[in-house]
């Protein structure tokens, strides 16, 4: 794929992602008529910062004149990980289990890109990492500031 092109997708595909945050952000209610900032104030700053950015890239990388080919050696690594976390996604909404589905999500993820050692090796490392993250999410979200997922 060549950098100008590969560029250009990936600026439409943030364009559009902020064009639906920032349609989202004017069905946010306000507290107060008379506040002059309110809960839809940054994400509507945030998303038109995007879109502006984005098109000030996509004028920029028109105006090259030079282009390269782009080699995506680990491009399955991308889409696995797409996959992965739209199941993640989907599976907590369905079963509910927010700490099962984020410990199989962290598992899958760390044993696919762990290229260190023996098979029991990158298991036994999965699984500890996960197991540590999961605990720490626990205790932080779940225990310290009382958030329900």
């Amino acid at each position: 794929m060549s950098y100008k092109k590969g560029t250009n997708v990936m600026l439409l595909l943030i364009t559009l992602v902020s064009a639906i945050f920032l349609y989202q952000s004017f069905s946010l209610k306000t507290l107060t008529t008379n506040q002059p900032i309110g809960p839809d104030f940054f994400p509507k700053v945030i998303s038109i910062l995007l879109i502006i950015t984005c098109i000030i890239s996509f004028i920029t990388t028109l105006k090259k004149t030079e282009d390269r080919k782009v080699e995506l050696e680990k491009f399955k690594f991308v889409i696995y990980t797409v996959v992965a976390a739209i199941v993640f996604v989907m599976c907590w909404q369905f079963l509910g289990l927010f700490y099962v589905c984020s410990f199989i999500f962290l598992f899958a993820l760390l044993y696919l890109y762990n290229n260190n050692g023996s098979k029991f090796k990158k298991i036994l490392t999965s699984l500890g990492i996960s197991l540590v993250v999961i605990l720490f999410v626990y205790a932080v979200f779940g225990k310290l500031l009382n958030v329900l997922f």
